[in-house]
């Protein structure tokens, strides 16, 4: 399996993960109401820096390692400035009495901009394959 194939069922996986346990969560009256919070989280959380990692990887395939371990920490780091300036931004216009949805924005947001990436990662690595020759010869 291709890392841009990794990273497109991680983050698929995700972003239905952070769903399932925002669905959970109100199907249960709100946060730490049901046991399914906890473990929908670790199983998004846990699929999504797979998918991080496997898109940086995949995006920076034929690079030296090192180029790759920097696109990686230099990923990191962007990504933990996204989250500040989404949760900052979101802090600002939710209402006074916002709900515990607002806390969730974040996450939902994250995962479907990493499933975007996993989409051009992906469509970047099949982009560059060639085509196998046929197994027999067809007469026209």
């Amino acid at each position: 399996m291709t890392t841009s194939r990794i990273a497109l069922i991680a983050a698929a996986t995700s972003l239905v993960a952070w769903i399932a346990k925002a669905t959970a969560v109100a199907a249960a009256g709100g946060p730490g109401r049901t046991t399914w919070e906890d473990t929908l989280f670790f199983v998004g959380l846990a699929t999504q820096l797979i998918a991080f990692v496997a898109v940086v990887l995949s995006l920076t395939g034929s690079r030296p390692v090192v180029v790759r371990l920097g696109a990686l920490l230099g990923g990191a780091v962007l990504v933990f400035g996204l989250v500040t300036v989404l949760q900052l931004v979101i802090e600002r216009v939710q209402p006074a009495d916002a709900s515990w949805v607002w806390g969730e924005i974040n996450l939902w947001v994250v995962a479907s901009l990493l499933l975007g990436l996993a989409v051009l990662a992906h469509q970047r690595a099949t982009s560059h394959t060639v085509p196998a020759a046929p197994l027999h010869h067809q007469p026209a």
